[in-house]
């Protein structure tokens, strides 16, 4: 038996409290771990479901939906579309996201402060960033490495890998790396 992801969308909800609605799926589907959204008459319901076939899936979700629907009143309600995925894709994809690193990872492996990251990303030869979250700019690891390649650290800053006024060594850096890779492996 596969896990599968399974998506309904259907037409046949009245105007209602979207959220009481949708709050009152997740409570009864949750085991399923659903997500819900509502707008219009329409109604998209999202869930994991366990089943042998792609279609035994679609079956037993649309079955669920039903019937928590009509226990809620709703017994108009039509699936006007749906659509299933093997949970593996999904978690596959995860395999194929290349290593991430935050301010803090590229201050670790430039052997500087968190504060100097941010002034160097504001230099038009450091890489930019992928993705902005609310935590912070995201880069790809392989960008700030090939950065830290080329990068002219000029003497007489002070770097968290050597002596005050000493120009880091690639082997500081190295070492700052194999360091970090470290504590992301244990993660």
């Amino acid at each position: 038996m596969k896990t599968w992801n399974v998506l309904l969308s259907g037409d046949g909800i009245p105007s209602v409290d979207e959220e009481e609605v949708a709050d009152s799926l997740i409570d009864s589907l949750a085991v399923q771990s659903p997500a819900v959204r509502i707008a219009a008459d329409t109604l998209d319901v999202a869930l994991s479901v366990g089943a042998g076939s792609a279609w035994e899936a679609l079956a037993l979700a649309e079955a669920a939906v039903l019937r928590e629907l009509e226990a809620l009143g709703f017994k108009n309600w039509e699936v006007v579309s749906g659509s299933v995925e093997d949970e593996s894709v999904e978690s596959g994809l995860a395999n194929q996201i290349p290593p991430l690193v935050g301010v803090a990872e590229v201050a670790e492996l430039l052997g500087v402060t968190r504060q100097r990251v941010s002034a160097l990303q504001k230099q038009p030869t450091f890489p930019p960033a992928v993705a902005h979250l609310r935590s912070g700019p995201v880069w790809l690891e392989s960008s700030v490495t090939a950065f830290l390649g080329h990068w002219d650290r000029t003497s007489g800053r002070r770097s968290l890998n050597g002596p005050t006024g000493a120009k880091a060594t690639p082997d500081a850096y190295a070492s700052a790396e194999a360091g970090l890779r470290g504590s992301i492996a244990a993660r």
